[in-house]
């Protein structure tokens, strides 16, 4: 039996023409959809979204900021109650306008690594009602480049590989199924610290997300569309103490994807697309993030 467990927790100055929520910080700021919660798995994602700089004095130069995650991740199981998480991503983080030339980084990211514990589970009951309770905590290590080239010190923290900073991650999952339909919510939180170097803090991160699915199967392959939305919350990145102007914000998504199953290998792809933000004072827009995965389950 198949079940979505979808734990968002992973990979959580100041400048007019800058995208500061983007890149280290949010991108890739979940793990998606988990098969087989009880199995172990290796596997590839991708996550991609673009920012646009909607603030008119710089509306001529167009400026768009593009973020690609690959992360290789996996999941070990430890019995009954506990599970490991850990992600190691390869980013690639891309700026375009009109005015100046193209520039790009790209190299290994910010890593983490997450424990969850199983306070309830009576998914493989023969109840109608089944549910599953997880909490979780772990680390985000400061694995990326902070400061990867000079050359971009006119390109805002958050386009940098990594924070420089070593963040505590904290989430809860809870899932319901009732016969093929399964809903699941989920709560995160990570917790930042001050990257010593350039005494620099991100904010604060805080989200949520909320999905249904139903799941349907075909001689060995299993199906799961579900419809869903998620939002977040960053607080202000600080530096020298101080807030900055520029940064934090609020999002709502709307989530469609689904979820493939096929013998040991499980495929996923999600769109979404914001129903109401406001990032870095009003002068950023997502426009939109799309996600796919492969997993290969032991």
């Amino acid at each position: 039996m198949r079940i979505f467990l979808a734990a968002i927790s992973l990979l959580i100055v100041t400048s007019a023409s800058a995208c500061d929520i983007c890149g280290c910080s949010s991108a890739g700021n979940t793990l998606g959809i988990l098969p087989h919660y009880q199995r172990s798995f290796i596997g590839f994602r991708t996550f991609y979204q673009n920012f646009e700089n909607v603030n008119p004095l710089y509306e001529a130069d167009n400026i768009q900021d593009y973020f690609i995650q690959n992360n290789l991740w996996g999941r070990l199981a430890l019995g009954n109650r506990w599970q490991l998480i850990g992600v190691l991503p390869y980013n690639i983080n891309r700026r375009s306008g009109q005015v100046f030339n193209s520039q790009t980084l790209h190299g290994i990211g910010d890593a983490s690594i997450l424990a969850n514990y199983t306070i309830i589970n009576s998914i493989d009951s023969m109840k109608t009602f089944r549910h599953h309770l997880m909490v979780g905590t772990g680390t985000k290590l400061p694995t990326g480049n902070f400061m990867a080239d000079e050359l971009f010190q006119d390109i805002p923290a958050n386009f940098r590989l990594g924070t420089g900073s070593i963040d505590a991650l904290f989430n809860m999952v809870y899932t319901v199924q009732v016969q093929g339909f399964i809903f699941s919510a989920n709560a995160s939180y990570r917790l930042t610290t001050e990257n010593k170097t350039r005494e620099y803090e991100f904010g604060n991160q805080f989200n949520g997300m909320a999905f249904l699915a139903y799941q349907q199967r075909m001689e060995n392959w299993a199906f799961q569309p579900y419809i869903g939305a998620s939002f977040e919350q960053l607080e202000k990145d600080r530096h020298y103490d101080y807030e900055q102007v520029g940064t934090g914000g609020h999002a709502t998504y709307s989530l469609v994807g689904v979820e493939a199953a096929y013998n040991q290998y499980s495929f996923g792809v999600n769109w979404q697309m914001p129903l109401s933000q406001n990032y870095a004072d009003g002068e950023l827009e997502n426009r939109g993030r799309i996600m796919a995965s492969i997993t290969y389950l032991f």
